[in-house]
């Protein structure tokens, strides 16, 4: 039973990684699986079995929710563009309570300045980033460097918003202007060209040492 509510929590867990505004950090809280994810990813090789049967129906449940979720998306945004990402503006804004309400309960509502003055510097450098090298909303991939470089920071970010509850990775990839190639690739990663190895290479290197930094 246990292995199958493991795997429904993948399931939204997934959705929540690849809608822009939804945190899968925040999902994971709500399932109260946030706090094994962690220790199982960090503890891998140390309790190996415990990890593995736990993390196994949870990632089966995300990749196939990101299959689902990546077509679905792929085609409200070849066809409703403007209203999907309005949308998703109003599912960060809601996910807002859930995260207030885990302090208050966890009795951690005591202001902390420090944390609060690196997130809003962060979110200002991210706004300054989008309005000074991404004029036109999407990034031109062309097995370049500076694709290299846009993609690793992308798998940084993705990474982030995987293990940090209340950013959305997705949202932070459409900042760097890869969300809708990077959607592509999960909603058909079968349909990979050979053209785009290196580029899911250095998207990978990003998003597995910003696993193993944040863990």
């Amino acid at each position: 039973m246990e292995y199958i509510l493991n795997f429904i929590a993948g399931l939204f867990i997934g959705a929540g990684l690849i809608l822009p505004g939804v945190s899968g950090g925040v999902i994971a809280i709500v399932f109260g699986v946030y706090d094994e994810i962690i220790y199982s990813i960090s503890n891998i090789f140390k309790d190996f079995k415990r990890s593995m049967l736990f993390l196994i129906p949870l990632f089966i449940g995300i990749f196939i929710s990101m299959i689902i979720f990546g077509n679905i998306l792929e085609f409200l945004f070849s066809n409703y563009e403007f209203a999907t990402k309005y949308a998703f503006m109003g599912l960060i804004l809601g996910s807002l309570p859930i995260l207030f309400n885990k302090l208050v309960k966890d009795n951690k509502v005591n202001f902390k300045l420090t944390p609060f003055i690196i997130a809003l510097i962060s979110g200002l450098l991210l706004y300054l980033l989008d309005k000074m090298l991404i004029t036109s909303g999407t990034v031109t991939l062309n097995n370049s460097i500076n694709s290299y470089v846009i993609l690793f920071i992308g798998g940084l970010f993705y990474a982030t918003g995987k293990i940090v509850p209340g950013i959305s990775s997705s949202f932070l990839l459409m900042i760097l202007g890869i969300y809708e190639y990077i959607l592509k690739l999960i909603a058909n990663p079968l349909a990979v060209k050979s053209s785009d190895f290196i580029n899911v290479i250095f998207l990978l290197l990003g998003l597995l040492i910003g696993l193993v930094t944040l863990v």
